[in-house]
């Protein structure tokens, strides 16, 4: 039904956002249209000559009272607490605030609209702040959570609107404000709220994927649950949406998989867990999540009813253990070097993501995995091949590591390993994140987290392939004082593994084209150790290609070693 703000928000009700619901999203943007929206009405309002008395419309609010008489908003947070900040902060700017108080606090002096729990202090600062009349900018830097920074964003941009309001002003803007229409539809069960929710959008901020799942999960126990996991689904969905929140902050983050991987890491997230659950089979593995949403809709139309509780139950636990196991990786990630290596360095395929959170969900994923893990990338997209399927079906053999080894040992027979190993220390500069890898994994063993960790240039591995014998020397003409008979021959050692090192960016630059008496002293700037060292040694200015030649061939039989599980037994 339709109904003025006012009513809605009228003093005799309490509203509370349950924690299950998504952090508060709303910005800049949404502001504005909302205040698009209220300078409109007030224009018709003001005009005489507009006899229409229905108020504006803002949008759509569901409800579910509670035995407390408290209404947990179950669609439309965002915009409920966007109206009740730009109520509030227009009553404070009244002559008299302190007589509609009683509209916006409770007899405790609680506020009448209860936001979710991380966020209640904060929000309760921020009324301060507009009873006070004044924006204290040290209340930005106490925003921690995503949905805090969003509130000190929404609320600054509120007061830049009304700030300099008079006492008539803000009187005029309230009064219209209060007469605009929310259609409130409400509902004594949360779980039919839910199941509401799923037909109704908060304008900015569309039904995602997961809210669709959450209310056709909801759907199907109303249907056939006797409403009995409802608040579980809830209380389940409610942690997945928070962690999902501190994934997308996470300093790994945008390090994985491609550029949109933040803004969809639910989807995502969402792909790789049904597609490695083994209760469906989708054969089409590149699907994306709508379609496989699609799918599973489907998969419950034809499941046995009497089974849909069991498995709903085990799918919502399921679901988040891998959540807040993939969490849990990108947090080893700033622990552990190999994973570390895994994701800001090596960067591995996505298709590998599924098995990598089943290993840590099992307590298998130790650095024996981890390398597993590294020469898989390698082989399955370095050696000449693009194995999507093979690293994809790696997800059906997480039960044991050595199930988890022999599976990649299979999926290896298709690539030549001997030709490659024998080819490895060539063209190496082509390479790019598999040299970086292995020249730490060969060169730097002992690499500690903290030393990895300033290879970031804030959140991205950004090192660079440095050639040690300058490119420029086939311009220069200088290829026979390093030993090197001819240019032909210079081109054959020039991109191998024995003439490059990572450096830093800046490093890189400053370097570029210089002489080895020009670059001794810039190398042991590196943070990387094996470079200092490297800089410092005795024989530095004495490189050449019969060095070039050791230090590849060194390299080979590290290489044939490291990788040797994967070489035909003799």
């Amino acid at each position: 039904m339709q109904t003025r703000v006012s009513d809605v928000f009228s003093s005799n009700n309490l509203f509370s956002i349950p924690n299950y619901q998504r952090d508060y999203a709303w910005g800049k943007q949404n502001v504005d249209d909302l205040w698009e929206d209220l300078e409109e009405a007030k224009a018709v309002s003001e005009d005489k000559n507009n006899s229409n008395e229905m108020g504006h419309f803002l949008g759509t609010i569901v409800l579910a009272k509670r035995d407390d008489g408290v209404y947990d908003i179950i669609d439309g947070q965002q915009r409920a607490t966007t109206i009740y900040l730009l109520r509030y902060a227009l009553n404070a700017l009244k002559n008299n605030p302190q007589r509609n108080i009683n509209i916006f606090l409770d007899d405790d002096d609680k506020p009448r609209l209860q936001v979710t729990k991380q966020n209640s202090d904060f929000f309760a600062k921020l009324l301060k702040q507009t009873d006070n009349k004044k924006i204290d900018d040290s209340l930005e830097k106490e925003a921690i959570t995503s949905g805090q920074k969003k509130l000190y964003e929404v609320f600054k941009e509120i007061w830049a609107r009304i700030g300099n309001f008079t006492h008539e002003e803000a009187s005029s803007y309230l009064s219209v404000l209060d007469n605009m229409v929310l259609m409130r539809l409400e509902e004594k069960n949360a779980g039919r709220a839910i199941r509401m929710f799923q037909t109704v959008n908060d304008r900015g901020v569309p039904l995602s994927l997961l809210d669709k799942l959450k209310a056709l999960l909801i759907l199907y126990s109303n249907k056939f649950c006797n409403e009995e996991l409802d608040d579980k689904i809830n209380d389940i969905f409610g942690e997945i949406f928070k962690i999902s929140m501190q994934i997308k902050d996470h300093k790994a983050a945008s390090s994985l998989a491609d550029a949109q991987f933040v803004s969809e890491v639910e989807n995502r997230i969402f792909r790789y867990h049904l597609f490695s659950n083994n209760q469906f089979e989708f054969p089409r593995y590149r699907d994306g999540a709508d379609e496989l949403y699609k799918n599973l809709k489907n998969e419950l139309k034809k499941m046995d009813k009497s089974s849909i509780k069991d498995w709903i139950d085990f799918y919502i636990d399921d679901f988040l253990k891998f959540f807040k196991s993939f969490y849990e990786i990108l947090e080893l990630s700033l622990k552990n070097p190999n994973m570390f290596k895994l994701l800001f360095i090596l960067r591995i395929n996505p298709y590998f993501y599924a098995p990598l959170v089943r290993l840590k969900m099992n307590n298998l994923l130790d650095d024996e995995c981890l390398e597993l893990f590294g020469v898989a990338e390698i082989i399955f997209y370095n050696f000449g091949s693009t194995l999507d399927a093979t690293a994809y079906h790696l997800q059906d053999s997480v039960d044991s590591k050595e199930n988890f080894k022999n599976k990649i040992i299979k999926g290896a027979k298709s690539v030549d390993m001997e030709y490659h190993l024998n080819q490895i220390e060539r063209y190496n500069f082509d390479w790019k994140k598999c040299f970086h890898y292995l020249f730490l994994t060969y060169r730097e063993k002992n690499i500690s987290i903290d030393n990895l960790i300033k290879l970031l240039d804030k959140k991205t591995y950004t090192m660079q392939i440095e050639h040690i014998i300058s490119q420029n020397t086939e311009k220069t003409l200088d290829y026979k004082k390093y030993g090197f008979t001819d240019l032909e021959e210079f081109e054959t050692y020039k991109d191998s593994f024995g003439n490059l090192i990572p450096l830093e960016g800046p490093i890189n630059a400053a370097v570029q084209d210089k002489s080895l008496a020009y670059k001794q002293d810039e190398y042991k700037k590196s943070a990387i150790f094996y470079n200092q060292c490297f800089a410092n040694s005795p024989e530095f200015l004495n490189f050449s290609k019969a060095k070039i030649i050791e230090e590849n061939r060194k390299f080979k039989e590290w290489a044939k070693d490291y990788f040797s599980i994967f070489l035909p037994k003799e």
